[in-house]
């Protein structure tokens, strides 16, 4: 995973939220041409993005959409402290 656009970002959710999170993505090959990404963790509780409409490189949209995702934990960990893992 080192070698991918996403790298920091995904190792980033993972140290922010101590689980496993999953990526899954739709290719629009006409007109526009993008990834649509959806994210989630195996942890229910935690927020998750559904269709983020990225660019038309897989690997940088499976990026924009974690750093997305990670601004919106770091506001849901400050609307809910105790699920902060530690």
């Amino acid at each position: 995973m080192k070698d991918r656009a996403y790298a920091a970002a995904a190792s980033q959710l993972w140290k922010m939220s101590k689980t496993d999170w999953h990526a899954n993505i739709s290719y629009i090959l006409t007109e526009p041409v993008c990834a649509i990404v959806s994210v989630r963790s195996d942890d229910p509780t935690l927020p998750e993005l559904r269709e983020f409409l990225g660019t038309g490189d897989v690997n940088e949209s499976i990026k924009l959409a974690c750093e997305y995702l990670i601004r919106n934990l770091e506001e849901f960990y400050k609307e809910h402290p105790e699920r902060k893992p530690e």
